[in-house]
């Protein structure tokens, strides 16, 4: 019961921070990339290319979780 309570929880954040990454343009925060090297990369880039660099960053961590748990209901 704990793993399904763990993957069902990583699921919800990873789609809640894509989520955020929708309405990103709309607010003024800054993007801080400390101590990583990708998102040092990543700033960079314009902030549109950042928006859509990092939607589809998290937007595959949640399909590769969501794969990680069905594999797990079915051959866990």
């Amino acid at each position: 019961m704990g793993m399904h309570i763990m993957f069902i929880t990583m699921i919800i954040s990873l789609i809640i921070t894509t989520a955020w990454f929708f309405k990103w343009d709309r607010i003024n925060e800054p993007f801080v990339a400390n101590g990583s090297t990708l998102l040092s990369i990543i700033k960079l880039f314009s902030r549109k290319t950042q928006k859509i660099l990092l939607i589809i960053l998290f937007g595959l961590m949640t399909v590769i979780v969501i794969i990680f748990y069905v594999t797990f209901i079915l051959y866990g």
